[in-house]
């Protein structure tokens, strides 16, 4: 089998479980619910999972790139597809006047979907390249990129801690939205921490986490905003 067409098939795969994996979370229930949310089915997962794939690929510039926006688009293309023909919860409810609301939600299913294709691509690219970076660059060069990296991957989990901020309540449900914002910040810490030793960059560490907590406080804030561009979007 030839190096690419098999590694295309790896992407598209490795997209389809996520995206599976992330469907299948929606129905799962509990704080260990929301731990697997995170782990799958949030930023930080699929983030990492078009900078893998642009790691893996990083030959050229434009496969890395296609590898990140190819991973998300499949993930983002199964996630859908089940939610169109598996759990069709797009016919739940009804119009005022009493009849089905089943065309509403599909259109409401297309516009979210329509989101996060354009979404998947233009962040499967800047994923991409920043693995192909990463995996090329000089430790120290890297050390800059990978705290950048846990700003980016870790972006929701802070907005969801400084923005929704009904965890304070730390009822039922505010200690869920923190369980899933703190799983998101430690996992892209981890996952930092796995490419700072592949990259023999523990050295810079201190370069890393400077890098990693101003970039914290501006990617945040450009989730809160991309937040606020999704909501008006799909409406």
């Amino acid at each position: 089998m030839r190096r690419g067409p098999a590694v295309a098939s790896l992407v598209i795969v490795a997209g389809c479980a996520v995206g599976a994996a992330a469907f299948g979370v929606d129905y799962a229930s509990g704080l260990s619910a929301k731990i697997l949310t995170a782990a799958t089915s949030s930023g930080f997962a699929w983030g990492l999972m078009a900078l893998l794939a642009g790691y893996a690929n990083a030959r050229r510039a434009v496969i890395a790139a296609s590898a990140g926006a190819g991973s998300l688009l499949a993930a983002t293309g199964t996630y859908y597809t089940l939610i169109l023909f598996v759990s069709q919860r797009w016919r739940v409810g009804t119009t005022e006047s009493g009849s089905s609301g089943a065309m509403d939600g599909l259109m409401s299913v297309a516009r979210t979907a329509s989101f996060w294709v354009v979404g998947s691509l233009l962040a499967g690219v800047v994923f991409g390249l920043l693995g192909r970076l990463i995996r090329h660059a000089s430790p120290r060069r890297s050390a800059v990129l990978i705290g950048g990296l846990f700003a980016l991957l870790s972006a929701q989990g802070w907005n969801n801690l400084a923005f929704h901020r009904i965890w304070l309540t730390m009822d039922e449900f505010g200690v869920g939205v923190l369980v899933y914002a703190v799983s998101i910040v430690v996992f892209s810490a981890l996952a930092a921490a796995l490419l700072i030793t592949l990259t023999n960059g523990w050295r810079h560490l201190v370069l890393t986490a400077a890098v990693a907590i101003a970039g914290s406080a501006v990617c945040m804030l450009l989730w809160q905003v991309a937040e606020r561009i999704r909501e008006s979007a799909v409406v």
